[in-house]
């Protein structure tokens, strides 16, 4: 019996005495676990519909119902000025559980109120994602751009369609390179001429051949920042990625991520399907899904662990999630995703441990939520939030 069926099976009390003990062994486990069943007790009581929720995907049901839950708030309280925070939620293991922000407790947010955001003092630059073309041709690229890319022939290589850029596959016999450069508050997606998907993060630079030569190995660069791929399968002309710190990634067809900001002291790649090898100058490892490769920028050591790859790739859809991880880390989280900068003057506060979830909110309403749960107070003074 899956965990699922065990707890609608304990709220419904149709549980054997066998699954009662299979119950008892998983409730005793952890807080966390005895706080999500009792989640869904409230759920059952005012009649949320547990039974749906827990017959899908938790994490998928757990955003479908959240949304619901907000407009639904949002509808019945009317009160000027005052608005449900849309959500904000601790992933726990494969389970979500409601609350703005944690530090290894709850804090319930259903039919909580927080005053509507001013940030008129902070003004957010609205940067442009800069293309840089083998004819040292630059480009800027907006929302609303809709444009064909041509070779010195005239002939159409590429089309711009907004937030997309797709290359056509045609004969080359020499590499010829572009590079692609995602502002802060940003993101951008690809498709290389083999048809092959990256998505580029916020923060990131990429370069990358408009053009693969038939037989040669298909290799890209990493130069900065954060980018997953799904790649065409092609058995026998492999896909590299090279990262800073010369690390590379090889695969024939497969779905990953990779992390390379210059702040961080790793580079990160998360494996979804398929296989890859991560290898730096000294050594080599082979991930399977759902593992992660580490990667020191100092001493080139590869260390993996099991993770959930939905932490590390919910940033495609505009998710943060992020589990145990220091303040400071958040911060920058935060300014990579919004365009803002974020100093903080509580060096303590920095090294803290904290999960946190953030969709669709904006950067007030994020700041209000810290506030609110951090116990921390912030300004804006020249544009830039600063935390005391």
């Amino acid at each position: 019996m899956k965990k699922s069926e065990l707890l609608v099976g304990k709220i419904e009390n149709t549980l054997s005495k066998e699954e009662e003990l299979r119950f008892q062994e998983w409730i005793d486990k952890s807080q966390e676990n005895k706080l999500f069943y009792e989640y869904l007790l409230f759920l059952n009581k005012n009649g949320k519909g547990v039974k749906e929720i827990m017959s899908k995907d938790l994490t998928e049901a757990w955003l479908d119902f959240n949304k619901k839950q907000y407009y639904y708030e949002q509808r019945r309280r009317r009160i000027k000025r005052q608005r449900v925070l849309r959500y904000a939620a601790l992933f726990i293991g494969f389970l979500l559980t409601i609350g703005y922000v944690f530090k290894d407790h709850l804090i319930n947010s259903i039919g909580s109120e927080v005053e509507e955001i001013v940030t008129q003092d902070l003004i957010i630059p609205n940067e442009d994602i800069i293309l840089k073309r083998e004819n040292g041709e630059v480009l800027t690229l907006k929302e609303e751009s809709n444009l064909a890319l041509t070779n010195n022939k005239g002939a159409v290589i590429g089309q711009v369609k907004g937030n997309k850029l797709a290359y056509k596959k045609e004969a080359s016999k020499q590499l010829v390179y572009n590079e692609i450069r995602v502002p802060y508050g940003k993101t951008f997606q690809l498709e290389l001429s083999d048809k092959t998907i990256v998505y580029l993060n916020a923060g990131t630079s990429f370069k990358y051949p408009v053009n693969f030569i038939e037989g040669l190995d298909r290799k890209v660069f990493l130069l900065e920042g954060e980018a997953f791929f799904e790649v065409e399968e092609n058995k026998n002309i492999p896909f590299l990625v090279e990262t800073p710190h010369q690390l590379n990634i090889k695969v024939t067809g497969t779905k990953f991520n990779v992390s390379a900001y210059k702040e961080d002291d790793v580079i990160s790649t998360v494996l979804v399907e398929g296989k890859v090898s991560v290898a730096s100058k000294n050594n080599m490892v082979a991930l399977l899904p759902n593992y992660k490769a580490t990667s020191s920028k100092f001493t080139e050591e590869i260390s993996t662990k099991i993770v959930n790859t939905d932490d590390y790739t919910a940033w495609i859809k505009g998710i943060i999630i992020l589990k145990r991880t220091t303040f400071k880390k958040i911060r920058q989280r935060l300014e990579r995703k919004y365009n803002v900068v974020i100093l903080n003057t509580n060096s303590v506060l920095d090294e803290q441990l904290y999960n946190i979830y953030f969709h669709e909110e904006t950067i007030g309403e994020v700041l209000e939520s810290l506030k609110k749960t951090f116990d921390i107070k912030y300004k804006i003074e020249n544009n830039t939030v600063i935390i005391n």
